[in-house]
């Protein structure tokens, strides 16, 4: 596999801190940081304050939570955190056609919603079902009772909410 890496940022167990790649520190070269970049553009158009922030203070998820508004903002969806030693984690987006998703089919799908939901704290499942079915292009038919169904070439899946909108 041949790809190219973009630094989103680093978080240092250390100093207990994420350091935006945008922040620059080290001087990399421009296309290297181009994408922390759009990152940052992107946060402030939408005013998303982690975005635009230089350093933040860690806390067990925010790496992985800055990675995933990251692939939202610049449409890159493959990621790979990787060790650089002295407790520094460098996140790090890449972007190769080899990492282009396939078509998406109901077993691998509700197998990366469930591990999506399950390794994050979201606090509307439904929400960010439909977000994500939207950007994977999967149809959708409401069911009763503010039910979804999504339509796959090799079956469906329906899903059911509780009263908070989280999958029951």
């Amino acid at each position: 596999l041949r790809g190219r890496p973009h630094l989103l940022g680093s978080e240092s167990s250390a100093q207990s801190t994420w350091l935006w790649g945008w922040e620059n520190v080290n001087e990399f070269p421009e296309p290297v940081v181009s994408l922390a970049h759009e990152v940052r553009k992107f946060g402030a158009a939408e005013d998303v304050a982690e975005l635009i922030t230089e350093e933040l203070p860690l806390d067990e998820e925010l790496a992985l939570r800055l990675t995933l508004a990251a692939k939202e903002a610049t449409g890159k969806w493959a990621h790979y955190p990787a060790a650089a030693g002295a407790g520094t984690t460098v996140w790090l987006l890449v972007d190769a056609p080899e990492l282009t998703l396939p078509e998406p089919q109901v077993k691998t799908t509700v197998r990366a919603l469930m591990q999506g939901l399950t390794q994050t704290t979201v606090t509307d499942h439904r929400a960010a079902l439909v977000a994500y079915v939207s950007k994977r292009g999967i149809p959708t038919a409401e069911l009763p009772e503010g039910g979804l169904r999504l339509l796959f070439a090799d079956g469906s899946a329906d899903l059911t909410f509780d009263e908070e909108r989280r999958i029951s």
